[in-house]
Formats: structure tokens, C-alpha cells, sequence
């Protein structure tokens, strides 16, 4: 599988970042972007996270990212 590419669309109501790779499936950082991600999937902005980001990812910044 490629390297997921993921891009930050949001907060949720908890705080926590939310990323969407180029599959358009939901991650969120249950770090809450403290220190290194730890990003689990989620179907919606309101959903709880789910499973765990196992593969290999890059966070996408705009500006610095081409």
C-alpha cells in the first residue's frame, strides 16, 4: 500500500485534530497534537476514533508539501 497523505480538515468537539488521507477516510490525533500523532479512524466529525493508523503516513502542510 502507498504512504498515506494526510491533510487537516478539522477539530472535533473533543479537541482532537482531524485528518483525511487521499482515500478520503477520517483520522484522529488522541494526542490531541501533542507531541507524535496517534491517529485512529473515524467515519464522521462526531464519531468516536476507532482503529489504529498502522501504516506509514505523511502529514501534508500547505505551503510546504508540493
Amino acid at each position: 500500500m502507498k504512504k498515506r497523505e494526510l491533510r487537516l480538515i478539522g477539530i472535533d468537539d473533543w479537541m482532537r485534530p482531524v485528518y483525511q488521507d487521499q482515500y478520503k477516510r477520517m483520522w484522529k490525533d488522541v494526542n490531541l497534537g501533542e507531541k507524535r500523532p496517534a491517529l485512529y479512524s473515524a467515519e464522521t466529525m462526531e464519531d468516536e476514533p476507532g482503529f489504529p493508523l498502522e501504516d506509514a503516513y505523511t502529514i501534508l502542510i500547505p505551503g510546504e508539501n508540493k
